[in-house]
């Protein structure tokens, strides 16, 4: 009885993560293809700066938010406006200004919840692995910020909001 009963937890859980991909029009996998250890040591370096980005950004959002701010991470960088690695995007200053926050808090890693990190550290794999072909859910962003910041900007067109961040 107690096998069974996993067994449908176990299903239960497989529905409601694919409903929930469904729902956000992502389609992640449950266990990415690619692994950190598969990768180049440039890579790994890239996958971590975008995993830290996304864990001090998003770490306690939605998926589809935590993947939006990975992908404004990448956006930025393929852009031509801003560093052209993924580690120059996240830890890139204007003045003395941090583009995000974290880094001029001096975060690190040291002091994390690991099980989150870990998840969103194999989240950001796949987003590298595959930024070509999984939509982006923040519709081609290069900014955002937290919905209960009220940033001065000008002249940005609003693209959606996922979870506590507003994207444009």
């Amino acid at each position: 009885m107690r096998y069974i009963t996993l067994l449908l937890c176990s299903i239960f859980a497989a529905f409601v993560l694919y409903v929930g991909h469904a729902a956000a029009n992502i389609r992640v996998p449950v266990t990415p293809q690619v692994q950190l250890d598969d990768l180049t040591p440039e890579a790994r370096s890239e996958v971590e700066c975008l995993a830290q980005n996304m864990y001090f950004e998003s770490g306690w959002e939605p998926e589809a938010g935590q993947i939006a701010v990975a992908m404004v991470t990448i956006n930025r960088q393929e852009s031509g406006d801003f560093p052209n690695s993924i580690c120059g995007v996240v830890k890139q200053k204007t003045a003395e200004t941090c583009q995000f926050s974290w880094v001029c808090e001096y975060k690190t890693i040291n002091n994390i919840n690991k099980d989150v990190y870990l998840r969103v550290r194999a989240l950001a794999v796949y987003v590298y692995a595959n930024k070509d072909r999984i939509k982006d859910p923040s519709q081609g962003a290069l900014f955002y910020h937290a919905d209960y910041v009220r940033p001065g900007w000008k002249n940005m067109i609003y693209l959606t909001k996922i979870g506590h961040h507003k994207f444009y």
